[in-house]
């Protein structure tokens, strides 16, 4: 294991495309991390909680992550993008409309059945 002392703005790079940058120190440590997305990032005590869960072996349930950029912006019903307001989600593309949670189940639903990885974006392509 390796352990390093970074400050704010300083970073580390692994491999060729995982990049971790120190945000800020105040408080609790803030990290940023640009990595490609099929990589997983998930906190430590989120993964301990749902990674192998004997519950789910014993009853045959296969947890599948999910990509949830935009998850919730994103229309369910045609993948265009909409918006949102006062609890509401409203696609301009098809005229959809749904509860802002009940269009979010629907793309992770969407999104669990998808098989195929989500595509790379970098740093660069999220300014």
């Amino acid at each position: 294991m390796l352990s390093l002392g970074r400050n704010p703005g300083e970073y580390l790079v692994i491999g060729e495309d995982i990049v971790i940058q120190v945000v800020s120190m105040e408080g609790d440590l803030r990290l940023s991390i640009d990595a490609p997305k099929n990589v997983s990032i998930v906190r430590g005590e989120v993964y301990e909680k749902y990674h192998e869960k004997p519950e789910c072996r014993e009853q045959s349930i296969t947890l599948i992550k999910v990509y949830a950029k935009d998850i919730s912006r994103q229309c369910s019903r045609c993948s265009a993008p909409g918006h949102q307001e006062k609890g509401s989600f409203c696609c301009p593309a098809c005229g959809f409309h749904a509860d802002i949670k009940t269009n979010a189940a629907q793309n992770a639903k969407k999104r669990g059945q998808d098989k195929s990885p989500p595509p790379y974006t970098s740093i660069t392509d999220m300014k």
